[in-house]
């Protein structure tokens, strides 16, 4: 145990000397969460009425009481007459969500069963979902009601609740960036070779570097949401399932990081793909593209990057409002990524490189 302390301390001692390194890891992070939180309050603030779309395809007296209604409850209320509009204003951004009255809602609503309406969803940030959901309750009308990851009612506070975990998510990617190049520079130059000559195993070098890894990542997301809380009023929902999201996160790329620090043979080499594989997730995963614009099937592709789950797990415990059963889900993802990683890694480690 103290072999792997040990070792842990004195890679936590070369990031904190790496300049680059250290601002990729700590600053980058604060810097990017600071940057897109202020991007979207210069839209509209999270709390605020955003503009949504009704698109009335019945035309009908009932559906005029309804949209008249919506207006009292929401004053951001477009009325559009085609689908295919609201569609593409959603695609473009100008609006958050969509009310669809189906043809036939005024004749169904004078019959036996309950109307129904779709609600096309951009952003579970915005809209008037509460005031839209107790208008429909109010009516007697049902909501086929798109939304995602569950906690259809949360809404975040502000928008840097928003922010901060994708911001958290790229200092974690820096992390395991930093982390997995030192190992691959350890190997290269021989360094590891003289830890061998000292008694030393192959679990204590991969043990201390997942523990310096685990504890750079978990001091990170600490460090941002404590600055996040006395700053920019961010209040997670749950301190305890922050921590799940913190551990979990961390484990899951501490897996990725020793699984990628074996596939390098060269420093210029292992900097390439590890760089191109970290990007290829946060892209994938809504780090850089937020998973709303995105085609159904991407969507469907993007549950296999783990950043996606690191971003919901850190969001369920923000502002998602997540319960124990769905806070569950993408932490078991993120550990299992880990251990898988992890035990590939532990197989594969070489003390030197092969030419």
């Amino acid at each position: 145990m103290n072999a792997v302390i040990a070792l842990a301390v004195k890679d936590l001692r070369l990031l904190l000397r790496d300049r680059t390194g250290f601002f990729v890891t700590f600053v980058f992070p604060l810097v990017y969460a600071v940057f897109l939180g202020s991007i979207f309050g210069s839209r509209y603030l999270v709390g605020d009425p955003a503009p949504i779309a009704v698109v009335d395809e019945d035309r009908s007296a009932v559906s005029d009481e309804l949209i008249r209604r919506l207006g009292e409850s929401h004053p951001g209320v477009v009325r559009v007459l085609e689908r295919a509009e609201a569609g593409e204003r959603l695609r473009g951004g100008e609006w958050c969500g969509a009310v669809i009255i189906p043809a036939g809602f005024g004749a169904s609503a004078a019959g036996p069963t309950h109307p129904t309406v779709e609600v096309m969803l951009t952003s579970e940030a915005c809209g008037p979902w509460p005031a839209l959901d107790a208008l429909l309750d109010s009516s007697n009308v049902s909501s086929s009601l798109l939304r995602r990851e569950g906690a259809a009612a949360a809404r975040p506070r502000n928008q840097y609740e928003l922010a901060f975990p994708l911001g958290m998510t790229w200092g974690v990617l820096g992390c395991t960036a930093a982390f997995c190049l030192t190992l691959v520079t350890e190997r290269t130059r021989g360094t590891l070779v003289r830890l061998r000559m000292a008694p030393l195993g192959r679990l204590h070098v991969l043990a201390g570097k997942a523990a310096a890894c685990s504890l750079t990542t978990i001091a990170l997301g600490i460090g941002l949401f404590a600055i996040a809380a006395l700053l920019f009023d961010v209040r997670p929902r749950s301190y305890a399932m922050l921590a799940a999201a913190l551990v979990a996160t961390s484990i899951g790329f501490v897996g990725i990081m020793m699984f990628l620090s074996v596939l390098g043979r060269t420093e210029q080499a292992a900097s390439g793909f590890t760089w191109t594989i970290l990007l290829a997730m946060a892209m994938l995963g809504g780090g850089m593209v937020p998973r709303f614009l995105m085609p159904a099937w991407l969507q469907h592709v993007a549950e296999i990057s783990p950043v996606r789950w690191a971003i919901i797990a850190v969001e369920g415990a923000v502002w998602r409002d997540f319960t124990v059963q769905e806070m569950v889900r993408p932490c078991a993802i993120l550990v299992l990524t880990g251990f898988i990683s992890l035990s590939i890694a532990a197989v594969a480690f070489r003390w030197t490189q092969r030419p």
